[in-house]
């Protein structure tokens, strides 16, 4: 039977060593930044690691060491192999991710650097101490080294910063005109509201239904296009995923014959997430005005990282109570996927809401 092989957490005269001895030096350098939650993160997988080896080892002797039946020590064994199976790819698991967290912070400091050297050389070619910490953010060192020495006199701008200017106004631009278009998209959810309250309940709603009257054709086609119009707030310039679109119509599309309590749900989740798109279209315009289309490199990464986990927690929260609003606990549910992307079978609605709540799953399909 193979052993486990536990990591040394001691230290010798020479300082730490191993893993924990990395793992201490990208805390300190995490701990220097915002990401602190990263590094304690990792540490506690770490620690859970160490925890399973050694609750392996110390398995693995009282079984070689017990006069157990011969059929009971097989099922140990068994058992044992599995612990061992399930160690090795947490391992992996965790060497991809601590591999991953440092080079996110070498990244960083290759930035924090490059910003530092285009710093001093647009110092050097006279550009005012502010505007130079500004432009260090979103220019390279070989364009600050150029950056001012060939201006046409005057406030002008150089060509570089023309450009970067310029793709800020359209970006405004597109802006306003997606902020309409999103309350025009709210205003039509209270439309379709006042339809299946008035047009489409009861008996007489169902019938209409079925026959795809005049009230339950406009139903279905305003239903349809209000959802693209609110997602998009969140992401006005770029395109949406594909398969986050998808699966945004199928959970949230809405049709005529549904149940009344079931259109309501849907109607109140999008106009939630309607509005939190709105109001971060509004203030990536002004975030855009404030700065003249200049928003510096680091504050927009930012923002739109903000803005994204914004979308995909309130979709994904969403979409999950709408799922298990009419479940009993014992009632399966379908339609998740693990956070590295497999899709998963479907489960009892108690076991999916314990899941979910700890963040182990999503109804998010990978991109």
């Amino acid at each position: 039977m193979p052993q486990v092989q536990v990591v040394d957490l001691g230290r010798d005269q020479s300082g730490e060593k191993g893993i924990m001895g990395f793992l201490n030096e990208l805390g300190s350098r995490y701990k220097e930044g915002k990401d602190k939650k990263t590094f304690e993160n990792l540490l506690g997988e770490y620690e859970k690691n160490i925890e399973d080896e050694n609750a392996f080892e110390q398995l693995y002797v009282k079984t070689m060491k017990s006069d157990m039946a011969p059929s009971a020590q097989l099922q140990a064994f068994d058992k044992l192999d599995k612990m061992q199976n399930a160690i090795g790819k947490n391992r992996e698991s965790f060497a991809k991710k601590v591999t991953a967290a440092n080079k996110v912070v070498e990244d960083a400091e290759k930035k924090q650097k490059a910003e530092a050297e285009s710093y001093e050389l647009l110092i050097a070619n006279g550009v005012p101490k502010d505007k130079a910490k500004e432009l260090s953010k979103v220019i390279t060192p070989a364009n600050a080294k150029t950056y001012g020495k060939q201006k046409e006199g005057g406030d002008k701008l150089d060509k570089f910063d023309q450009k970067l200017q310029q793709k800020g106004a359209e970006e405004y631009i597109k802006l306003q005109d997606a902020i309409p278009r999103g309350k025009d998209a709210l205003a039509n959810l209270d439309h379709l509201e006042s339809l299946s309250e008035n047009e489409l309940s009861g008996l007489k709603g169902y019938a209409k239904s079925a026959l795809n009257t005049e009230s339950a054709a406009e139903f279905s086609n305003l239903a349809f296009t209000s959802i693209e119009p609110i997602i998009k707030l969140f992401n006005p310039v770029g395109p949406i995923p594909v398969g986050k679109m998808k699966m945004i119509q199928n959970t949230f599309q809405m049709h005529p014959g549904e149940l009344k309590t079931t259109i309501r749900g849907k109607i109140a989740s999008l106009r939630r997430i309607g509005q939190q798109g709105l109001a971060r279209n509004e203030q990536r315009a002004a975030l855009l005005k404030k700065h003249k289309g200049l928003i510096p490199e680091e504050e927009l990464k930012q923002f739109d990282k903000q803005t994204e986990e914004l979308q995909d927690a309130l979709v994904d929260n969403e979409a999950f109570q709408l799922k298990i609003s009419d479940k009993k606990d014992d009632e399966m549910v379908e339609g998740f996927y693990s956070k590295e992307g497999k899709k998963l079978k479907p489960m009892a609605k108690k076991k999916a809401v314990e899941l979910f709540n700890q963040g182990l799953i999503t109804n998010v399909p990978p991109e």
